[in-house]
């Protein structure tokens, strides 16, 4: 059988090659199938464990560490190893195909409601932030951006130097998730974060990515350092955040420009959504045009 690592390369290169996916997309199902091979114990010599998969083990695997019924981590694991299982019976590493034994997971959209955090947690938040340190200097431009733009935690951590275009006063978010690029006016609050984190607080770097890890080598940070930097600052400030992490900021964004009136369309166009049906899902929390819907209860006097 096939060490663990070869064959993590090669479902890597199928996926790339066959499924045509992208990086990130490909950088989370391998998490999910490595977290499978450890938890039935393989590494990286011989005796290979595949062999010892099981329809029942494979359930035990999913309630252990796949995640809640129909939350969408549940859903991605199931996908993910429903292709990983039929990749593997397809290049004869299992004698057959246990894709079917992985249950389908019904998950409803728009079937949550957005919560965000509120502006009197967000402002206290910010200024729990010690800007003496360098790296205090680089989470607050980094929250203030998400409080701000409302932007994804990918969007801040691939943000370049040149995105910021001092003398246009505009800041631009790189397309993700199929999105759009995003062109917003740089504000006075975001300009003067990221320019005390520029001058103070950035290493001297040839990276173009504006935000950098606080010790050598000095690398851009990743996607995943955003939400836990958020997680960590509201953790030390002993907030309470309906939705700890980046989306607790998009959610707010979005609700606040509902209240403010505008339309569905203007706030898809404005987190980067090229449908607006992304965006369907702040119309719960537009209260007064579901006012306007609600009807009458019967016996009641209008």
């Amino acid at each position: 059988m096939l060490p663990y690592q070869s064959l993590l390369k090669e479902h890597i290169r199928w996926l790339y090659e066959h499924r045509h996916l992208n990086a990130r997309t490909v950088e989370k199902r391998v998490r999910y199938v490595g977290s499978l091979l450890d938890w039935l114990g393989a590494n990286d010599t011989p005796p290979y464990k595949l062999a010892a998969l099981t329809p029942h083990r494979l359930q035990d695997f999913l309630l252990q560490r796949g995640g809640s019924p129909g939350s969408a981590k549940a859903v991605e694991v199931a996908c993910t190893l429903r292709v990983f299982l039929a990749f593997c019976f397809g290049r004869g590493y299992l004698d057959r195909n246990l894709s079917a034994a992985i249950p389908c997971f019904r998950r409803y959209k728009l079937s949550t409601v957005p919560r965000g955090i509120d502006d009197e947690t967000a402002q206290r938040l910010l200024d729990s932030i010690d800007r003496q340190k360098p790296v205090g200097l680089r989470d607050y431009a980094i929250i203030q951006l998400l409080y701000t733009y409302g932007v994804r935690a990918e969007q801040v951590s691939t943000l370049r130097l040149e995105d910021i275009q001092w003398s246009a006063g505009r800041i631009r978010f790189p397309p993700i998730k199929c999105g759009k690029t995003v062109i917003d006016p740089l504000t006075g609050d975001a300009g003067d974060s990221l320019l005390a984190y520029l001058r103070h607080g950035r290493a001297a770097s040839l990276h173009p990515e504006v935000f950098l890890i606080d010790r050598a080598p000095w690398t851009p940070i990743t996607r995943a350092l955003v939400p836990w930097i958020v997680c960590n600052r509201i953790r030390k400030a002993g907030l309470a955040v309906p939705v700890p992490g980046a989306r607790a900021f998009r959610h707010r964004f979005a609700t606040k420009m509902l209240a403010e009136g505008h339309r569905l369309k203007s706030i898809a166009d404005m987190l980067g959504h090229r449908n607006i049906a992304s965006a369907s899902v702040y119309a719960k929390v537009d209260f007064p045009m579901l006012e306007q819907a609600a009807l009458e209860w019967p016996g009641e006097e209008s």
